[in-house]
């Protein structure tokens, strides 16, 4: 992994740290959390037509999981 990813995955990291099990929208750049709530309903419903973020579940940090399409 380059340096720039390093950092990257290590400044989101700690920006999501109190986002566990809560559902969130970040832009593409991984910036910031933009909207948070407890389902997925509940951040959709805040981020409205911003079809520009990113939305997914916070899972605790040493937990391990495989994404997959459906």
């Amino acid at each position: 992994m380059d340096k720039a990813k390093d950092n990257l995955s290590n400044n989101f990291s700690k920006i999501i740290k109190s986002f566990k099990d809560k559902w969130v929208a970040v832009p593409s750049d991984y910036s910031k959390v933009v909207a948070s709530a407890d389902t997925l309903q509940g951040v959709m419903n805040k981020i409205k037509d911003n079809n520009d973020l990113k939305v997914f579940k916070v899972i605790p940090l040493d937990m391990i999981y495989s994404p997959c399409n459906l």
